[in-house]
């Protein structure tokens, strides 16, 4: 894990305790997705493992190998 998830996530966590709008342009990490922690989290891009999921869905649809 990088520095910068690591401090998003735990930035994610007091601006949540705060209720405060905490608008991410780069924050892919899965850990992000837990809407019960980080309720005030948008994300301006999908998570690494969506991302990951709709690629290989396009792979497969177009028979990449």
């Amino acid at each position: 894990m990088t520095n910068f998830i690591l401090a998003s996530i735990n930035a994610g966590k007091i601006i949540a305790f705060w209720n405060l709008p905490h608008i991410s342009y780069s924050s892919v990490d899965p850990e992000l997705a837990k809407k019960d922690v980080y309720n005030t989290l948008v994300r301006l891009i999908s998570p690494s493992n969506l991302m990951a999921r709709a690629i290989f869905e396009l792979f497969k649809y177009y028979h990449v190998r």
